[in-house]
């Protein structure tokens, strides 16, 4: 039931999204915190880029809430904090990240809940063969308010 809840959320979430114009201006008008979150979301983002290019896998997880679900199309849930952490570092054993980015194509924010389309860009080189690879990926994050009154990501369904 919790899954059929999530896709649902996603689905309004991308249908929602398809005007971001509208979407935005709507967003801001009921929500002025809207742009405090989208600078929320860039910092984190921003520290993820940098441990990811540093190969940091405990701080490239730091953007994540301790139950966060991550999700790449046709693999199965990454669950929880150490998961993700072993995950990153598989990652590492296997690329060097030289360049990242993340782009935010639609954001709603709902009290203590953010939905966001976005796009990432990286490039890579593969650690087996030296070889570099640029891929272009599009992701939905729903990010969670922390006690602490940061923002992290709760729920990641990433399509490569």
């Amino acid at each position: 039931m919790k899954n059929l809840i999530i896709i649902g959320v996603a689905l309004l979430l991308v249908a929602s999204c398809t005007q971001p114009h509208i979407e935005e201006k709507v967003a801001t008008i009921e929500n002025p915190s809207i742009d405090s979150v989208r600078l929320a979301i860039k910092e984190a983002f921003a520290i993820h880029i940098a441990a990811g290019i540093s190969g940091n896998a405990f701080e490239a997880i730091s953007i994540f809430d301790d139950e966060a679900t991550f999700i790449e199309y046709g693999s199965p849930p990454i669950v929880g904090r150490e998961a993700l952490v072993l995950y990153e570092i598989s990652m590492f054993e296997q690329v060097k990240i030289l360049k990242s980015s993340h782009t935010i194509e639609g954001l709603t924010v709902q009290e203590d809940f953010a939905y966001q389309l976005g796009m990432m860009s990286a490039e890579m080189q593969m650690k087996a063969d030296d070889s570099i690879v640029e891929t272009t990926s599009r992701y939905m994050a729903s990010w969670k308010k922390q006690e602490d009154g940061t923002w992290r990501i709760h729920y990641f369904v990433y399509y490569p």
